[in-house]
């Protein structure tokens, strides 16, 4: 039984919790943590590592938990420390464009406190209410408009982070210029909670456009619609988001595809890119009469943001060129086929990335079917990994071999970052 009177003594009653209901709320897979840590101030996150690291105690960071299933389950978790109790604006400059939170803070509640100003954090979730923007960093999240703006590394001007030895450290600044020493935050964004826990973000805004509009675009192939994805990505329309979702259909023959394209903007520049879009979906001999906008329109968006979230099997995400989109579905398709396994596939074709879901039982034949596909996405220059996997599957390579040379050098920033091996362990890469 871990010995949680230390911490009992320098933090508040309620940030430290070790009930079996509470503890089966931070379960991953079948291992249950034996407390969970929820302060409210960072130097509680630091100091629960600091107690943990002296202990060798295996820790989970948590933030929204949106994620959690994107990582193998721990082989040791002893600690659940979640970071939802940090959840206070620290500065907001709307003039500059520029705010600086906790790192609890869900997408959600930073939306309230934006909107009233005009602006935005343009990462969209398909869980805003849950998702942290601890959690978005770490993960480097990036929806379906990376296509105009980026994923979340590109918003973060500057991280405060705990790290394993109980010291706080700050990366970066509140200017969108800051270009003094190495450049921290970018260390962290997308470490998975391996190298430290962030407790608070200063983050680049933008303003929300004054009108949004999605145009739904009904293709008879993956090909065409992919064809139709890349001369808009090519052209001087500059949509904001290009996404390819698959149609459910009892017509035989090729089931058709909805190509999403969404625009932001003043309302005559967006109807004038809506125009143009439509002529040039003719030209392919595609439909595009249905215009989304308002609620209808955000929810879409929402749901292309991760539109298997509840689905069962095997969860994969491919990273290609925008031109190898088809290609990748494909592959990802036929591997399944051969296990006779029904699959679905979507694509935000402008950042190049293929969501798929395996409709598979957690059998041994499911260890070879990711190898099989990741060696074909390799091929093709690029990148998979399993975003979630069914309870009681086989051990699963949810990562993959990192290449170029870089495995030595991450392990050795591990090491000298979190020497214990306490954060996240086994859970990524290194």
């Amino acid at each position: 039984m871990t010995d949680l009177s230390w911490l009992k003594e320098r933090l508040p009653s309620e940030a430290v919790g070790d009930t079996p209901d509470l503890r089966a709320e931070y379960a991953l897979d079948d291992v249950t943590p034996a407390a969970v840590i929820r302060p409210s101030e960072a130097q509680g996150i630091a100091d629960t590592l600091r107690w943990a690291s002296d202990r060798q105690l295996a820790v989970v960071p948590w933030g929204g938990g949106t994620q959690q299933a994107a990582m193998p389950a721990p082989t040791r978790y002893d600690v659940a420390l979640c970071t939802t109790r940090l959840n206070r604006v620290l500065d907001y400059e709307p003039a500059e464009l520029v705010i600086t939170v906790e790192a609890g803070t869900t997408l959600a509640a930073l939306s309230d406190v934006l909107a009233p100003q005009g602006q935005f954090l343009p990462i969209t979730v398909a869980t805003p209410e849950r998702a942290t923007i601890g959690g978005l960093i770490a993960t480097n999240a990036a929806g379906p408009e990376r296509l105009r703006y980026g994923s979340t590394r590109d918003m973060v001007l500057g991280v405060t982070v705990a790290l394993a030895d109980g010291s706080l450290i700050r990366g970066g600044g509140r200017v969108v210029k800051n270009v003094a020493g190495y450049d921290l935050t970018r260390l962290f964004n997308g470490s998975w909670g391996t190298l430290g826990i962030i407790t608070a973000a200063s983050l680049r805004l933008y303003p929300i456009p004054p009108v949004r509009r999605t145009v739904a675009v009904r293709c008879t192939s993956w090909a065409e619609a992919q064809t139709i994805a890349l001369r808009l990505y090519s052209s001087r329309l500059g949509p904001q988001g290009l996404a390819i979702a698959p149609i459910d259909t009892e017509e035989a023959g090729v089931p058709p595809v909805d190509l999403f394209v969404r625009f932001g903007g003043p309302s005559a520049t967006v109807a004038r890119q809506i125009a143009e879009t439509q002529a040039m979906a003719s030209v392919e001999g595609a439909q595009a009469d249905r215009i989304l906008e308002g609620d209808q329109e955000e929810t879409l968006w929402r749901r292309l943001a991760d539109p298997s979230l509840h689905a069962p099997g095997v969860h994969l995400q491919a990273n290609v060129l925008p031109s190898r989109v088809v290609e990748a579905v494909r592959t990802l398709t036929t591997v399944a086929e051969v296990h006779g396994w029904p699959s679905r596939s979507w694509a935000h074709v402008g950042a190049g990335t293929v969501l798929t879901v395996w409709d598979a039982p957690p059998e041994p034949s499911l260890v070879g079917a990711v190898h099989s596909a990741r060696e074909r996405i390799t091929t093709m220059g690029g990148w998979l990994f399993v975003r979630r996997a069914p309870r009681r599957a086989p051990p699963l390579d949810h990562w993959g071999e990192t290449t170029g040379g870089a495995l030595p050098l991450m392990r050795g920033i591990k090491a000298r970052l979190d020497p214990a091996g306490i954060l996240n362990p086994d859970r990524f890469i290194v």
